[in-house]
């Protein structure tokens, strides 16, 4: 089967994924054991890890020094981030896509080992879902209203059909929902 490409973010009841000024308090309030378990289980999976520049540029401070499993993962996964504006990628296994969307993620898609996940990137995920990129989303539905921060589909300008695959709760504070987008005609 080939590689997919997949959404993975949590996101707040109000359709947001970080709050004023780029806080994710939210995601400690979403924290279980249940959600810490599945995004174990889905880390092992990744077979490629996508980001958009901003996301990037966190995450590589956050990870670059982390050995536990995720930070392992995190390390050791080859990793694309698109951005035409980061200079140089220096966190190891990244590879920096410029070209155009749909050519680079043919390539990602026919070098990465297993499913590529695009992680956090709001605005790649806008342009990915316009594009109809994406075969997955999979949304952490967080049970909090944040009343203002960064939506999660903020760059969207278009309506997006979405069929619900599975749905199930991660704990009392967080609902898995996994999406299969309709592909744009």
């Amino acid at each position: 089967m080939a590689p997919k490409l997949i959404m993975w973010n949590l996101e707040s009841l109000d359709g947001y994924f970080a709050g004023p000024g780029g806080d994710l308090g939210f995601m400690q309030f979403a924290w279980n054991p249940q959600l810490e378990a599945f995004i174990n289980d889905q880390a092992k999976s990744f077979g490629t890890i996508v980001f958009g520049r901003r996301t990037y540029e966190g995450m590589a401070e956050f990870w670059s020094d982390k050995t536990d499993l995720v930070g392992q993962i995190m390390n050791e996964t080859p990793k694309v981030v698109f951005s035409r504006s980061l200079p140089n990628a220096t966190w190891r296994n990244t590879r920096i896509a410029r070209g155009d969307l749909r050519a680079e993620v043919a390539k990602l898609k026919s070098e990465s080992r297993g499913d590529a996940f695009v992680l956090g990137s709001a605005d790649l995920c806008s342009a990915l879902l316009k594009e109809g990129l994406f075969d997955e989303l999979r949304i952490g539905l967080v049970s909090i209203l944040m009343g203002s921060g960064a939506p999660l589909f903020g760059e969207l300008t278009s309506r997006a059909e979405l069929t619900l695959l599975e749905s199930r709760p991660l704990g009392d504070r967080i609902v898995l929902l996994r999406f299969a987008p309709k592909r744009p005609s």
